[in-house]
């Protein structure tokens, strides 16, 4: 949760300068616990944490893995949850998708935003 508290912090304060050689890790990536929740969805895909005798995966604790991924500013996980919010076709958890309402839709755009941000500051 600190993790996450302190990224939101840093997104709510757009207007900030980033500057000369300022480590993007502080953006995306650089971090483990991200990376961590990102791996728990790819295992709940290829079903590890599966009875022998059930029939497919866990797509809810996916979808939290993938979510918390994407909240601890990992790009692939940021990426994917903009595109499954959005109903757009994805490469990680390639069957999971949300329905289509208008808060999935803020959802997803809040993670395209994300997305832009980051390239944004990464050109310039």
């Amino acid at each position: 949760m600190a993790e996450m508290e302190a990224r939101k912090l840093m997104w709510e304060k757009e207007d900030r300068q980033l500057e000369e050689g300022e480590n993007m890790g502080n953006l995306t990536g650089g971090s483990v616990l991200g990376q961590i929740h990102l791996d728990m969805a790819n295992y709940h895909e290829i079903q590890r944490f599966t009875k022998p005798d059930q029939e497919g995966y866990d797509k809810e604790a996916a979808l939290f893995h993938l979510r918390h991924a994407a909240d601890c500013g990992n790009l692939d996980a940021i990426i994917t949850m903009a595109r499954v919010a959005l109903q757009l076709p994805h490469d990680v958890l390639t069957d999971l998708t949300m329905d289509e309402s208008v808060d999935n839709t803020d959802i997803g755009l809040d993670y395209m935003h994300s997305v832009i941000y980051i390239f944004f500051f990464l050109i310039f």
